[in-house]
């Protein structure tokens, strides 16, 4: 009988333990499977996030790319609309220029018919005008070379008259200063000649600073240079490149 027992509890004990232990795996399982459900929810969330961000991000790069490419639209614009201004403003003075060249050709045309008029009227032909305008040219070109000639022949009869008097009267306001000078062979180059009534034997005092320093006697007469030597015993100093210089012998 007390064996019986013994057993009796031992198979309730095992019952009750299986029960507990079927009752504690149903509750894992439980857990397992709401684990499961969690986990894939956070799975499927993670995805969509994932999926939401490629998208978002593509969508960035096409936006960004548009907004590049309307930017580089915009500035070709503006520099398009700079050259168009700049283009309008050259055309604009063109045509100002053009229209001031117009009215002087106009001008120039009708001075031109004008001029032409009295050869109409004494029935000239345009042969005749042009050869008469090339005979024209051609007395004033003669014209020239006699005035130049007789420029060369007024000094030259200049410098005869200054030989034959003495002292050299030069014009009495006849001014320059030395060029260059040179102590060892006593000459100095001037910046007066013809062109100043300068005259081959004129002297010139030399000062400096209001004061007389010597005298030289010109030995040769360019048109705007000359050339002449430093007299020995004239004066009181050494002549140097920036004295001032007049004539000695003025004229009255």
């Amino acid at each position: 009988m007390k064996t019986t027992i013994i057993r009796t509890s031992l198979a309730l004990t095992i019952l009750a333990s299986l029960a507990i232990g079927a009752l504690n795996i149903v509750r894992v399982r439980e857990k397992i499977t709401g684990l499961q459900t969690h986990l894939q929810a956070q799975t499927d969330a993670r995805q969509k996030a994932e999926n939401d961000l490629n998208r978002t991000q593509a969508e960035l790069k096409t936006t960004t790319a548009a907004l590049a490419q309307t930017k580089s639209s915009l500035e070709t614009a503006i520099a398009e609309k700079q050259q168009a201004r700049a283009d309008l403003t050259t055309q604009t003075r063109r045509a100002i220029g053009l229209q001031s060249e117009l009215e002087t050709t106009r001008t120039k045309l009708s001075n031109a018919l004008d001029e032409l008029a009295p050869f109409h009227t004494a029935n000239l032909t345009a042969a005749d005008v042009l050869q008469a305008s090339k005979e024209l040219k051609r007395l004033q070109e003669e014209l020239t070379m006699a005035q130049a000639e007789n420029r060369l022949l007024q000094v030259t009869v200049n410098n005869l008259r200054a030989r034959e008097s003495d002292p050299v009267r030069l014009p009495a306001s006849l001014t320059g200063k030395v060029l260059i000078t040179d102590p060892k062979w006593q000459f100095v180059v001037l910046n007066v000649g013809a062109a100043s009534g300068l005259l081959e034997r004129g002297e010139l005092l030399v000062s400096r600073a209001g004061k007389f320093v010597g005298k030289i006697k010109i030995t040769r007469v360019e048109r705007d240079r000359a050339i002449g030597n430093i007299l020995p015993g004239s004066g009181l100093g050494e002549v140097i490149e920036g004295d001032q210089v007049i004539p000695a012998y003025p004229e009255s």
